[in-house]
């Protein structure tokens, strides 16, 4: 969870094709590696990415190292989530457990959708509780999706302040309590 305020143009010309009028298909915010990442794949992260076609704040999630992610899509506009030279509180929470995913702007929940049908996390069956890979992650993305720097991926023209990542979940109340608590 974190404050961000978009101000510039997102998503930003992608520096990876010769093409001039080629965009990226997702803007970074910032998330939690896998342990096993070459620098993309993530446990846990708040993006806009696109979805069916149309950009939305995701939630995305993986339970396993090398295993299955899971989206949860906001229903409204991404432009709406996080208006130009506005700051907004976004928090994002994965129950590795339940498959419950949930994001929340300025304390309030987010209505949405799981993008994947299915059982992409591995829940099903046994052993109880379900839990994430026991390894530690490898970075921390905050912008974009390449943290070492090898190349240019999904950058997100804005600011960030008072990034926290957790590694439990958190309910409704906590996340309206943080909001209010680091308000601005």
């Amino acid at each position: 969870m974190g404050w961000f305020k978009m101000t510039g143009t997102n998503p930003s010309p992608n520096s990876n094709t010769a093409r001039p009028d080629d965009t990226y298909n997702a803007v970074g915010l910032a998330g939690l590696l896998t342990g096993d990442s070459e620098g993309h794949a993530v446990r846990a992260l708040l993006e806009v990415i696109e979805v069916s076609g149309t950009l939305r704040v995701v939630a995305l999630g993986r339970r396993l190292d090398g295993g299955a992610s899971q989206t949860f899509a906001a229903d409204e506009d991404w432009r709406s989530v996080l208006p130009q030279n506005t700051w907004v509180h976004l928090a994002a929470t994965f129950d590795y457990d339940t498959g419950r995913m949930a994001l929340y702007k300025n304390g309030r929940p987010l209505p949405g959708f799981l993008t994947v049908g299915g059982d992409p996390w591995k829940l099903e069956g046994a052993p109880e509780p379900d839990a994430a890979s026991s390894t530690v992650p490898r970075g921390i993305k905050i912008g974009g999706s390449y943290p070492q720097n090898t190349r240019e991926g999904n950058p997100c023209n804005c600011r960030m302040d008072g990034l926290m990542f957790l590694d439990r979940t958190i309910s409704d109340r906590e996340a309206r309590l943080q909001y209010r608590f680091a308000g601005r």
